[in-house]
C-alpha cells in the first residue's frame, strides 16, 4: 500500500478492512468505541489515543477474562507512531450486559 500500512485489502464480506471501524458509536472520557460494519455489537475497539497519522495500527486482544483496559497505558509507552486499538469483547467491562462468546471459532468468524 502506498502509505506503508499493512492490512488485508478486503474483509470476507467484501468491505475494505480499513473501513471496518468507520462507524463510531460514541466517545466517553476520551475513549472511542468503534463497531465494525456488518458485525453489529459483536466486536468493539477501544482507541484511547486516536492517532490518525500513525504508521502502525496495533490491534490487541485481552487475555481470557480480561478487557480492553489492560492496554490503557500502551499508547504512551509506544509513542505517536502507533495507534493502539484494544478489542473489547461482549460480556467484558463496558460491554458486560452483552452475552459473551463461548466459542473461539464463532469469535474468529465475527
Amino acid at each position: 500500500m502506498p502509505d506503508g500500512r499493512r492490512t488485508a485489502p478486503h474483509a470476507p464480506d467484501g468491505d475494505r478492512r480499513e473501513d471496518l471501524a468507520e462507524d463510531r458509536s460514541g466517545e466517553r472520557n476520551g475513549v472511542w468505541t468503534e463497531r465494525a460494519r456488518g458485525v453489529g455489537s459483536t466486536v468493539g475497539l477501544v482507541v484511547r489515543r486516536p492517532r490518525p497519522d500513525a504508521a502502525v495500527r496495533l490491534v490487541c486482544f485481552p487475555h481470557a477474562g480480561g478487557g480492553a483496559a489492560a492496554y490503557a497505558d500502551w499508547p504512551d509507552a509506544l509513542g505517536p507512531d502507533v495507534e493502539v486499538r484494544a478489542v473489547q469483547l461482549p460480556g467484558r467491562e463496558a460491554r458486560i450486559g452483552l452475552p459473551p462468546f463461548h466459542d473461539a471459532e464463532a469469535l474468529a468468524a465475527a
